[in-house]
């Protein structure tokens, strides 16, 4: 009898484990569709709120015009008139979202972290991204997008 209830606990166990597992994964994949959507609704197109460079606060009329538009189909398009720091160092070309909130540009050519706090909202994300100059040390930069 005891042996009976041993086997049937283990095997609950066991199913409870792969379940959670699945839910994980199926997690991420739901994460990653999340933030691709909110990324591209509408028009997708937004523009830069905050900035930061390190523990620096950025000038926004650096920001004034520019923007980034991104697509569902994995496409996006920078607009930067006055060549202010960007996620990419092109100005067109493919991203895609992992399950980690990080963006990735052109193959992994630049990725910059979403660390919103809270739930995602639809008007307004948060990325930094690493920048690492010639002789210098790397530098986080920290942009506030709003729509």
């Amino acid at each position: 009898m005891r042996k009976q209830i041993f086997i049937g606990l283990t095997m609950l166990a066991a199913m409870i484990f792969v379940s959670a597992c699945s839910n994980l994964t199926d997690g991420g994949g739901q994460l990653i569709n999340i933030l691709q959507n909110i990324l591209a609704q509408g028009n997708g197109t937004w523009r830069v709120a905050s900035a930061s460079f390190g523990d620096e606060e950025a000038s926004l009329n650096m920001f004034d015009d520019y923007r980034i538009t991104f697509r569902p189909d994995g496409t996006y398009q920078v607009t930067n008139p006055k060549g202010a720091p960007s996620f990419t160092r092109r100005a067109s070309g493919r991203y895609a979202v992992t399950a980690e909130r990080v963006l990735v540009f052109d193959g992994g050519e630049t990725t910059a972290r979403e660390i919103t706090r809270g739930n995602l909202r639809p008007d307004r994300l948060i990325f930094e991204f690493d920048v690492m100059l010639p002789g210098k040390s790397t530098t986080t930069y920290r942009f506030e997008l709003v729509k």
